[in-house]
């Protein structure tokens, strides 16, 4: 069923415009733009108008010519790093050097750019893996670029969670959002005007965002497995590192499931909150980092220490072995009874020591104690001894 157009938000920024300069020649565009390059002053609205408009489409073609000559560099340092190993061809390269020498061509296309522009390693990288993108993703992106359907920021943003996808999710996503040559019921709802036709007005900012996720969302359902194996391999890729800045604050970041997250910051601000309103002076956001560093450096958690565990030798030597497990089964290292204690610190529930007292009938079968004496039968929960 083809999609139907979406009332516009005025104030949105994607609304009808007969203004939109989307079509217009490069020069064209330049004249338009000239007095606000120029800096004259004494403008009218409309004149301000036009030229804010051509600099927005002159802002997308940029991008686009950014992400072509990105392409191109990495096409010539492909070529170089072949020449330098007496290859012609990457197909004469066996698959793992093959592979090798796509990720090196990568990193250093992305190191040229990150010097010549300032931009970090980070986004150059993502401008290089956009740039050498397969066409059927990257032509959508670069005719939304030309048309002014989508500034370089959403790009960005469509490139960071369309990354991951396989390429022909991934291109069904930016043909919807981005392309400007395809049929109506090609694209997101949003992009349809009042006739039907497909539009090239420029994103919203809020209205982008919504459609993007919708997008990427609805292409991850088409293969659940493969969602679920990524999802697998993001929770085995969790961490914990440290970032030390020169103002001589630092950062501690742990990653992992989404459940265990929000229960450790829920932890955190229930006991900030309980502390600030006992009278502590810190705010609360002081009190979580204070209370959060301090279980880190001084709480301990009793998984205590049976002799048939692996000694720290012995969990290295596996550790630094292939795969982790050829030496020593890490397995062992928490036992089931560890996983009780476990449970009980995350849930906040403290080991304690229970008494009980009974009287000595119960335990004697009806014969009185001596008088001088009193009998107290006394438990532990388990693992809580000593």
């Amino acid at each position: 069923m083809a999609a139907q157009p979406v009332q516009q938000d005025p104030h949105d920024g994607s609304q009808d415009s007969s203004r939109w300069l989307s079509t217009a020649a490069t020069d064209e565009l330049l004249a338009t733009a000239e007095p606000g390059l120029q800096g004259t002053a004494g403008l009218s609205p409309d004149a301000c108008l036009d030229g804010i408009e051509a600099l927005q489409v002159l802002a997308g073609r940029l991008e686009e010519a950014r992400i072509h000559l990105t392409a191109q560099l990495a096409d010539r340092t492909g070529e170089e790093l072949l020449s330098r190993s007496d290859v012609a061809d990457p197909e004469e390269l066996s698959t793992t050097a093959r592979d090798r020498w796509r990720a090196r061509t990568k990193s250093v296309t992305a190191l040229e750019v990150a010097t010549l522009t300032g931009l970090g390693r980070g986004r150059a990288r993502q401008l290089v893996a956009l740039a050498l993108a397969p066409r059927a993703v990257s032509v959508p992106v670069r005719e939304g670029l030309r048309r002014g359907v989508a500034s370089g920021s959403q790009i960005e943003h469509f490139w960071r969670l369309a990354a991951g996808l396989p390429h022909e999710h991934a291109a069904d996503v930016a043909r919807s959002l981005f392309s400007t040559s395809v049929e109506a019921d090609q694209v997101c709802p949003e992009r349809l005007d009042s006739g039907g036709g497909v539009a090239d007005r420029p994103w919203g900012a809020k209205r982008f965002v919504q459609a993007l996720q919708r997008e990427v969302t609805r292409a991850r359902s088409r293969d659940p497995e493969a969602e679920a194996q990524a999802r697998a391999d993001r929770h085995r890729g969790r961490t914990a590192f440290g970032i030390v800045d020169d103002d001589g604050t630092g950062q501690v970041v742990l990653t992992g499931d989404a459940a265990s997250t929000t229960a450790c910051l829920d932890r955190l601000h229930q006991m900030a909150h309980r502390a600030r309103a006992a009278g502590d002076p810190r705010t609360e956001a002081q009190l979580r980092s204070d209370l959060g560093r301090a279980l880190l450096l001084h709480g301990t958690l009793p998984l205590g220490h049976t002799d048939d565990r692996p000694s720290d030798a012995a969990i290295h030597h596996a550790a630094m072995s292939d795969g982790g497990r050829s030496e020593v089964d890490l397995a062992h290292l928490l036992t089931p009874d560890d996983v009780a204690d476990l449970a009980r610190v995350i849930s906040g529930s403290p080991t304690y020591q229970l008494q009980v007292v009974v009287p000595w009938d119960s335990l004697a079968g009806g014969t009185s104690p001596p008088q001088d004496d009193q009998h107290r039968a006394t438990g532990s929960t388990p693992g809580a001894d000593g």
